[in-house]
């Protein structure tokens, strides 16, 4: 009311804007330490009534705690769900038929072009340079031999 009479008092309006911010501060104090002082009740309800905290608990999920907040997820029709999954894992990709013997003689004929070297033995060359390009200060396997001592034993 001050203020509505005497707009331009610049004492009135640093009161004012002094006991806002102090209230504005209070009231962060007072929702702070309540929240706090709502967990340790949670805590000690957790451990004094397992039961009651748990029926708690099943009622704040179900919406049924507070019947001003909505939960829509639980009313999802199956088709809803299949037809969202469906395209965010893309389209359907219709199968071609499966010709075997055609995939058969493909193979055979094609099998003596694939070639490995998996099979053939390795030079003592090939072996020290493999060891020389191992990084250092990587975890050893399961026999406990570092890339370090390695790189020291080989010859």
């Amino acid at each position: 009311k001050l203020l509505k009479t005497y707009p331009r008092n610049q004492y009135i309006k640093s009161q004012l804007l002094a006991e806002t911010k102090q209230y504005n501060k209070l009231l962060k104090t007072k929702q702070k330490n309540n929240v706090n002082q709502l967990f340790t009740d949670l805590d000690n309800m957790q451990e004094n009534n397992p039961r009651g905290y748990m029926n708690l608990v099943k009622s704040l999920r179900s919406g049924s705690f507070d019947k001003k907040i909505t939960n829509d997820s639980s009313f999802v029709p199956a088709e809803k769900w299949h037809s969202h999954f469906s395209n965010l894992l893309g389209p359907q990709v219709t199968s071609i038929g499966h010709n075997t013997e055609l995939m058969r003689s493909y193979i055979d004929s094609n099998c003596d072009r694939l070639t490995s070297n998996l099979g053939q033995p390795f030079t003592r060359s090939e072996l020290v340079t493999g060891i020389s390009n191992l990084e250092n200060n990587k975890a050893s396997s399961f026999d406990q031999i570092t890339n370090e001592i390695l790189k020291i034993g080989k010859l």
